[in-house]
């Protein structure tokens, strides 16, 4: 199921995807360097196609390099990174064809220490606000009458920011679980919060805690054992599908998990209250879902193993709990 999932978004993609050529920075520039590697790893998030241009030596004029490169018929749009008074600057370039109105030329000056990945992020998202109308032609507006003023000025220096959706760097999660051990303990539930930070366009690490997982326990003839859980994982997310609402991420999580377990007994047995440590592993995937700006809602799905596997002693009975437990998580998400 997982793998028809990935081949129909893969087919659905290549169907929608555009061109944008990206003029290369001068290679001695760390800043626009860092940038142009930023910005093309988002525009590849995004399912458009990244044209690679080497900017030609004594080139005046950016945008005529980019409107030559351009005239493909598949080619949307360009970005060149260089610097213009002292500034890490991105000048946009929008085709008419692709607008169905006169071409758009834009230009984002950043000059903070957060430059490179600013850059990237608000040159994608004035690139996908101006491609919207190729995406969704019932948006597009109807063409101007002649001699009529453009809808879009030719230039806007200095563009406000803007939050490109799905790269807010920090998010912060919370709902509901369910651990279902597949014997005879059965399902447990808990709530879970989790604080992330995505590194790049496609990497994310988040930390996760559950606590307590309740409901589950093993009935033996004369006595019946209570387990309890605590997990905290560290999680790596590696995002393999991203469209403008929808994401998918495929997890891989490392922790540890705090046992704890309460015997009920009838005589002539006692009962008795035991616990321990583990280590914990597990291995699943999420799929998002962006409401709003920041909002989001999330469900994932993950295998975990435990190291050592838990033996309940129960009377005379050592049970030996099953793996993978399955894990199942729901709730809310804010990114800022």
């Amino acid at each position: 199921m997982v793998l028809t999932f990935l081949v129909a978004t893969a087919i659905g993609s290549s169907a929608w995807a555009h061109t944008i050529v990206v003029v290369r920075p001068d290679a001695s520039d760390a800043m626009l360097t860092e940038a142009f590697s930023r910005l093309c790893g988002e525009l590849h998030m995004y399912g458009l196609i990244v044209n690679l241009a080497d900017r030609e030596n004594g080139a005046s004029s950016p945008d005529k390099q980019l409107a030559e490169i351009g005239r493909s018929a598949d080619v949307v749009g360009g970005v060149a990174l260089l610097r213009t008074a002292g500034q890490a600057s991105a000048k946009i370039w929008i085709t008419e064809a692709a607008t169905g109105r006169e071409s758009v030329r834009i230009t984002v000056s950043i000059n903070d220490a957060d430059a490179p990945s600013l850059l990237a992020i608000r040159a994608v998202d004035l690139l996908r606000a101006s491609l919207r109308d190729v995406d969704h032609p019932e948006n597009a507006q109807p063409p101007r009458p002649p001699g009529a003023a453009p809808d879009v000025p030719s230039t806007m220096q200095a563009a406000p920011a803007a939050t490109v959706q799905g790269f807010d760097r920090w998010a912060i999660r919370g709902g509901a679980i369910t651990l279902w051990e597949t014997g005879d303990l059965g399902v447990g539930f808990a709530a879970n919060v989790g604080l992330a930070r995505r590194i790049s366009p496609r990497l994310a690490l988040e930390l996760s805690v559950v606590a307590p997982v309740i409901g589950q326990a093993y009935a033996g003839t004369a006595a019946t054992a209570r387990l309890r859980e605590e997990l905290g994982i560290v999680s790596v997310a590696w995002r393999l599908v991203a469209r403008q609402r929808l994401t998918l991420d495929i997890v891989q999580g490392f922790g540890a998990v705090y046992l704890s377990v309460r015997g009920e007994a009838q005589s002539p047995w006692l009962g008795q209250s035991s616990s321990a440590w583990a280590a914990a592993s597990s291995t699943g995937g999420c799929v998002g879902l962006r409401l709003s700006e920041h909002v989001g809602v999330g469900v994932s799905l993950a295998a975990v193993f435990l190291l050592p596997r838990p033996v309940l002693e129960v009377g005379d009975v050592s049970y030996v709990a099953h793996q993978p437990l399955i894990l199942a998580t729901g709730g809310f998400r804010y990114g800022f």
